[in-house]
């Protein structure tokens, strides 16, 4: 795609840029000319702005057969254009009108159109291939791990689970996508994501899948949460939603009390490291402690009542 509009953009001697039918960047030329501020928008987010897509949508652009000349209000921010479609209502070539396009213009912005549209097709068709491969993988068919090995994918690879799979460096499937990167270009995606521990072979694909529900499950805690880093909440994850148990839901309605004890057992019971941790008195601590005993009727001396205690509060946490 990209190709295509560097050798529209070199024939004319004008920018160039293809977009998908929801006005999303596919491809761009690099000129020397300033660009508007849609074209700015449009190359750093990959999509038009939504009042600017409603306004095109509304000339018509969608049902669109033949190149369309348009003059934006100001206000949206995008100058002259022409739009040419893509056959099959797959997208748009798009030029800028500066008063020269004319019909050898647009005769080779639309033999370019048709280029596009065999090259979005044969993704698309790439796509359901590397879907129903990615599904097979997960299941466990040491076909597909073959195949998407033939394909170019190694390991290590990680299994992510989020809301947004349709990304360029995810190797998207049905409920789970894969992703062979660094943990800087995984952050660097920005989207909401569980991620499995890497994987080094694909073959061992399959298990990461549960990791990656899990830690999708916890996403509040941060962008991506990674399975590897999740430490005790590893063991928990599976019981999120259970009931608080009613040594702590009597504490509850006490969330000082609550604060007091997390900080107590998360520093595995050093009353100096979390009386400083709260900014407070070691003998206001243990006046706290006693409190916390008498009203969730438990023992903090007790191994079995501290352990219950700080992963129901734990299992709170995860919401």
């Amino acid at each position: 795609m990209q190709e295509l509009a560097d050798a529209l953009a070199e024939r004319l001697g004008a920018p160039v840029a293809i977009e998908d039918r929801r006005y999303r960047m596919l491809a761009y030329s690099a000129h020397a000319e300033a660009p508007d501020q849609v074209r700015l928008t449009s190359i750093l987010t990959r999509e038009a702005p939504a009042e600017l897509a409603a306004w095109l949508d509304a000339q018509g652009l969608p049902d669109a057969q033949a190149p369309v000349r348009l003059a934006p209000p100001s206000a949206l921010g995008m100058g002259p254009r022409v739009a040419v479609p893509i056959p099959g209502r797959l997208g748009y070539v798009w030029l800028v009108d500066d008063g020269r396009v004319g019909e050898v213009a647009l005769a080779a912005a639309a033999e370019t159109a048709g280029a596009a549209a065999a090259a979005i097709r044969a993704r698309r068709a790439a796509e359901r291939t590397e879907r129903a491969l990615v599904a097979g993988l997960l299941r466990g068919e040491a076909e597909a791990a073959a195949a998407l090995r033939d394909r170019g994918l190694r390991g290590p690879v990680r299994v992510v689970v989020g809301p947004d799979l349709d990304h360029r460096r995810l190797v998207a499937g049905e409920q789970a996508a894969l992703f062979a990167g660094t943990d800087a270009e995984l952050d660097a995606l920005g989207l909401v994501l569980g991620a499995s521990a890497p994987r080094d072979r694909l073959e061992a694909v399959p298990a990461a899948l549960q990791e990656a529900r899990l830690a999708a499950s916890l996403r509040g805690r941060g962008r991506v949460v990674r399975w590897e880093r999740l430490g005790a909440l590893q063991l928990l994850a599976p019981l999120a939603g259970a009931p608080v148990p009613e040594p702590l839901a009597r504490l509850l309605p006490h969330p000082e009390l609550v604060e007091t004890l997390e900080a107590y057992l998360d520093r595995a019971g050093d009353a100096q490291a979390a009386a400083a941790a709260l900014f407070i008195h070691r003998t206001t601590l243990y006046h706290r402690l006693r409190r916390i005993e008498r009203i969730a009727g438990a023992d903090l001396r007790d191994g079995d009542d501290r352990l219950l205690l700080h992963m129901a509060l734990r299992l709170r946490a995860l919401g």
